[in-house]
């Protein structure tokens, strides 16, 4: 009955339950005194024991918490059933006790009184004028209780757009507690599983009652910001599970001009759709050949290596399959030589293939196996490796004996697996799983910048500018010349890929959008377009 009553009420349960116990005195007082203390403190430790079990992978967060509101909210009385020290008042009304003993201590205890003395006294349904309610889709599970007319919050207006610090107030708060951001339109646990309609503040780390977020600029289109609060969730299931903030810590109304003016915002729209592929797309790049020929080439899983060229038809251009090549393993990487002559993949059994391209066809130019190859990039004359043991391959396409190889000029030294590399004429720029992003001026010089970006998933290099993106949503701009860095976060997901044209960047992201982004004052991102 005890954890149904837990599972159904929450913890709000543990600090409104009364236990009375009944017992007719068959020894001294001093012995039993000491025995229902014993009894009381075990009684205590079973239910930690029955919460620890609850609570599972988030009981180490909460267990002060568990253990504060038990010894301080848990009551247990004793009812002395002798008449002599019968007082005329009880807790609880009593009839004739049906009394029985229990092991361990055979203490006499009525159990018919005491289910009706925790109805009777604790009320468990009501409490300080509030019902107790069930609900089965989004239980209150942990004790962090959020006063929700006690919540303050400011927001800042930066650049970027309004950012918001929320402070909360209430009871058994703490580490590990989850605070969101949602559509007003929704309630507390019912708004549906997509990134538009929720963001993730921040827990401080100095202060675990403070949470904050730049709020990005799809908020703008709400009704209002519902602040829905969890107590130490632990690391999500899925999606859906992160949604299940059932309580209530209050509403904001933002006004539109929290956000920049984005009367400048540009548009696009989908200009073609190709389907040839079979498999995952690993690699997209567009290239100019010469006498203004445009190409569009994608390598991917399907081992297929193609190209497209952009042809018009009554001032409408589109890209028409030109050539294409198979191989056994499917690639990874691709990259273009200046005027698209030659187009290079790295394969996933390790190779690297250069291939060039003549009129409809792609003719196998050089081959070189390395089973460490992650990517490639062709960096003015010279094709960039990047490898799973961190080296920095620096190679020229060159005849020896009468055939095409890849012959190596020089090669940087690294700790850990180079995981994305980008060039723009001689510069290139490289990310690893050590976090760092590294910028080589030229394939001959050591690194000119090296930084820890954290989370970096990839890297972008334009003539003025490098860009990486992050597992955490954050896109950043340096400057090549100062080194300058700025960062913003519109995707609150990874960005796997950033790529630069002229003043625009655009950024992909695991939650399947393209955020296009103009640089402006030499420095700042400002959001265009979300795709």
């Amino acid at each position: 009955m005890l954890q149904q009553y837990r599972k159904a009420f929450g913890s709000q349960f543990l600090g409104k339950l009364h236990v009375i116990v009944n017992f007719v005195p068959w020894m001294p007082y001093a012995t039993q005194e000491q025995l229902m203390s014993k009894w009381i403190e075990e009684f205590r430790a079973f239910l930690l024991a029955e919460e620890q079990e609850f609570m599972q992978d988030a009981w180490k967060m909460v267990a002060d918490r568990a253990m504060g509101l038990i010894s301080r909210s848990l009551k247990v009385r004793v009812v002395d059933m002798n008449p002599m020290y019968l007082e005329e008042e009880l807790p609880v009304p009593l009839s004739a006790p049906m009394v029985h003993r229990l092991p361990p201590y055979s203490t006499p205890m009525n159990l018919v009184e005491l289910l009706d003395a925790v109805h009777a006294v604790a009320d468990i349904r009501k409490s300080s004028g509030k019902r107790l309610v069930v609900n089965a889709e989004c239980p209150i599970r942990g004790y962090g209780e959020v006063d929700k007319s006690r919540t303050s919050s400011d927001t800042q207006a930066i650049q970027d757009g309004p950012l918001l610090t929320v402070k909360l107030e209430g009871e058994f708060l703490g580490l590990g507690d989850s605070l969101l951001a949602q559509s007003a339109r929704f309630a507390c646990g019912h708004a549906p599983a997509d990134s538009d309609s929720v963001v993730i503040l921040n827990q401080s780390a100095s202060e675990t009652s403070i949470f904050g977020v730049l709020l990005p600029y799809r908020v703008s289109a709400w009704p209002g910001v519902r602040l829905c609060f969890r107590e130490a969730p632990g690391e999500p299931e899925g999606r859906a599970d992160v949604l299940r903030h059932c309580q209530e810590a209050g509403v904001l109304k933002l006004e539109r001009s929290a956000w920049p003016d984005n009367e400048e915002n540009e548009e696009y729209g989908l200009i073609q759709t190709l389907n040839e592929a079979k498999g995952t797309i690993n690699a997209v790049i567009f290239a100019s050949g010469n006498l203004h020929h445009e190409y569009l080439a994608t390598a991917g899983d399907d081992g297929n290596l193609r190209v497209y060229e952009k042809l018009f038809k009554q001032d409408y251009g589109h890209y028409s399959l030109r050539a294409e090549i198979s191989e056994k393993a499917g690639m990874v990487s691709l990259a273009v030589s200046p005027e698209a002559k030659n187009l290079a993949v790295s394969t996933a059994d390790g190779k690297i293939l250069v291939y060039r391209r003549f009129h409809r066809n792609l003719e196998l130019r050089a081959v070189r196996d390395s089973t460490f190859v992650t990517g490639v990039a062709w960096c003015g004359d010279t094709l960039a490796a990047g490898s799973r043991t961190g080296r920095l391959d620096i190679m020229k396409l060159e005849e020896v004996d009468g055939k095409d190889r890849l012959t190596t000029m020089t090669s940087h030294s690294g700790i850990t697996q180079v995981t994305s590399l980008a060039c723009f004429e001689t510069g290139i720029a490289t990310a690893s799983t050590d976090l760092h992003v590294r910028l080589y001026s030229h394939p001959r010089r050591p690194s000119s910048l090296d930084t820890i970006v954290p989370h970096v998933k990839a890297v972008a290099l334009s003539a003025k500018y490098m860009a990486s993106g992050s597992a955490d949503g954050r896109v950043w701009l340096f400057q090549r010349n100062s080194y300058n860095q700025k960062s913003r976060n519109d995707a609150q997901e990874a960005v796997l890929s950033v790529a630069f044209s002229d003043e625009r960047l655009a950024a992909g992201s695991a939650n399947a959008k393209v955020y296009v982004y103009k640089v402006t004052h030499g420095r700042d991102l400002k959001l265009m377009s979300v795709l």
